[in-house]
């Protein structure tokens, strides 16, 4: 200091002394201490000399002196406190040490910027990064010790409160004065440095959550982290404070996946496991329109993500809280819900994750719900639980089909509405099957066909036709595979189970359906398949149920039928099943009744059949200028 500099070599001179002199000072008297607890007062009062030695004028007017003798003064002060905590006759503990590098670091960065002092705020970082090492490495472990030794996890509330202050300091550093004092911070470096104290109070606000909390709530406390993040980064306009919120709420949904997901403690008789997953998710919830990232190209994407882990946990938590039939429908309410409330805000996200839950639970339904049994005297399981879901499909398809909002023509282009539509019917043929007798299958399917086409003549929705013919398809079949082939191996036990009552109630229904399936041909050419499957199952039936020699008379009554059929209502598709049928019979007829009937059998097949088709010649001569439109 007092040394007279003129030139730049001869103040590289003066720094090297200084520092040499410094440093093999203390090392001597380290090395020659005699009272190790005596080295706080010495290191603190060198400091202290040093410190106030370079803010003399005559070290201001001298920038590498004023540089060199702050740094030691700084650097010995936050150095001398450790020296305090291990000394014999110290109560001060490790977080009081703590304090102290706080105080020292915030000090540090506060004097420069009011001093417009680069150096000290540079000091005052690193100081800060010390702080940090020390409070994770050191206060941090010992309670990791401690806890090891207790074998439970404890909260340690002092720890929790001190991590907390030196988090909420660091973001006023990082925020607050970087923001306040804008100016001064000109170099690219000290930027980075003051975004890095924000990550640093976000690790320092973990290790707090991690001390304050114990084993179940810390997935809790870290979402609720997120949630206070995510709202000042939004709030504020604070980029990092978003990141950061996406990171602890990261953190929390990966602990509780890790840790609360195998819990079967409970608290209060409620399960642990729900209370904290039913929490996380709200939050979670609760912070997704806090969330979007704005300074970043796809921020909306952050806030989307806290929708999909909240509804993802949902869903896992049906799974392992409730019964097996139950898990489906709890499925269901949960697309429900989201959906309501895609509509209403409005997020694709949202509905998107309804369609999933939808159809998640529509898949759930087969592999579980439809083969639980319940209690004689009660309501089938598979009925509660599935008849709602078939109403919660048709309810979001009547919402999406009666919505005229632009931000839906894209689900309309990927036909969400008519794929929500298909799940129902499926979803109610299933139940139908499972939950009544076998035989009474066929003939339900069938009257769901005939409701299916009426609501499609009434509403004038093509798509309840489609699903009409369908269900047509699958009744047909069902008639044709159970009650006419498995029935003639094992006969039912009563009339009512019987092929001529279920079949013939099957045909009376799809036949029944005609009448609505007319008047809307103009709109879809498709009822001709519905009359054919009555026409095929009832050809069956005759074939099943008719004694031996006496199945031809049966076609053959019923293709006159057919034919008469067609003259009322029109039909050239009918008129041309009936003579094929017919020709069937006299074929049948010249290929194997002729041969193998006796007896009155022979004859009456032959009268029968002949008559049939003298009739039919004589209904064709008399309308054919009316059947000519029809070729």
């Amino acid at each position: 200091l007092v040394r007279k500099i003129k030139k730049e070599a001869e103040e590289k001179v003066s720094t090297v002394a200084a520092l040499l002199s410094t440093f093999l000072f203390h090392g001597i008297m380290a090395y020659q201490a005699a009272q190790p607890r005596l080295a706080f007062r010495f290191l603190f009062s060198v400091g202290v000399t040093e410190t106030v030695l370079g803010q003399l004028p005559l070290a201001r007017r001298r920038r590498t002196a004023f540089v060199v003798l702050t740094t030691i003064g700084a650097t010995l002060l936050v150095a001398a406190f450790p020296y305090l905590y291990v000394s014999e006759r110290s109560r001060l503990s490790g977080a009081a040490l703590s304090i102290v590098w706080l105080l020292e670091a915030e000090a540090l960065i506060l004097i420069g910027v009011f001093m417009k002092e680069i150096l000290f705020r540079r000091l005052g970082m690193i100081a800060s990064l010390v702080l940090a090492v020390q409070m994770v490495f050191q206060d941090a472990r010992r309670l990791v010790r401690l806890r090891d030794l207790a074998a439970i996890e404890f909260s340690d509330l002092p720890l929790a409160a001190l991590m907390g202050v030196a988090a909420l300091i660091l973001y006023f550093d990082a925020h607050w004065v970087a923001k306040r004092w804008s100016r001064l911070i000109d170099t690219r470096l000290e930027r980075w440095s003051f975004q890095g104290l924000s990550y640093l109070a976000g690790l320092m606000a973990l290790v707090g959550l991690w001390a304050a909390s114990n084993e179940p709530w810390m997935a809790v406390a870290a979402v609720l982290m997120a949630l206070a993040l995510a709202v000042a980064g939004c709030r504020f306009k604070i980029l990092h404070l978003s990141i950061q919120a996406a990171g602890f709420a990261a953190i929390g949904m990966a602990r509780y996946l890790a840790v609360n997901l195998g819990l079967e403690t409970t608290l209060h008789h409620a399960s642990l496991r729900l209370m904290t997953g039913a929490v996380v998710a709200a939050l979670l919830y609760l912070a997704s329109p806090w969330a979007a990232v704005s300074d970043l190209t796809k921020g909306k994407r952050v806030g989307e993500s806290y929708t999909w882990a909240a509804s993802f946990l949902v869903a896992l938590l049906a799974w392992y809280e409730l019964d097996a039939a139950a898990v489906a429908l709890a499925w269901g309410l949960l697309g429900l819900v989201l959906f309501e409330a895609g509509m209403r805000i409005p997020s694709g996200p949202l509905r998107l994750q309804s369609y999933i839950a939808l159809s998640a639970a529509f898949f759930r339904v087969f592999f579980a719900n439809l083969n639980a049994e319940g209690y004689p005297g009660e309501l089938s399981p598979r009925l509660v639980t599935v008849a709602p879901l078939v109403l919660l499909c048709f309810y979001v398809y009547v919402r999406l089909a009666e919505a005229r909002e632009e931000w839906l023509d894209g689900e309309r282009r990927l036909k969400a509405p008519e794929l929500a539509a298909w799940l129902g019917t499926v979803t109610l043929l299933g139940l139908a099957r499972f939950e009544f007798a076998p035989d009474f299958v066929a003939p339900l399917w069938a009257c769901l066909a005939l409701g299916l086409t009426a609501l499609a003549w009434r509403t004038a929705r093509p798509l309840f036709l489609h699903q009409g013919l369908f269900v047509a398809f699958a009744s047909f079949f069902r008639a044709v595979l159970h009650n006419l082939y498995q029935r003639s191996y094992f006969p039912s036990p009563t009339l009512w189970l019987g092929r001529w009552f279920t079949v013939g109630t099957t045909v009376a229904l799809l036949f029944m359906a005609l009448p609505f399936a007319f008047r809307i041909r103009s709109a879809a050419k498709a009822e001709p398949e519905g009359a054919f499957l009555a026409f095929a199952a009832t050809t069956l039936l005759v074939a099943f149920e008719m004694k031996k020699g006496w199945m031809t008379v049966g076609w053959g009554i019923e293709a006159v039928a057919v034919f008469l059929f067609a003259l009322w209502v029109e039909e050239r598709s009918f008129r041309l099943a009936g003579l094929g049928l017919l020709l069937t019979c006299a074929a049948k007829i010249a290929v194997h009744d002729a041969f193998l009937l006796e007896g009155p059998r022979r004859y009456m097949t032959f009268i029968i059949l002949g008559a049939a088709m003298l009739g039919v010649s004589i209904l064709y001569k008399h309308h054919r200028a009316l059947l000519r439109r029809y070729l």
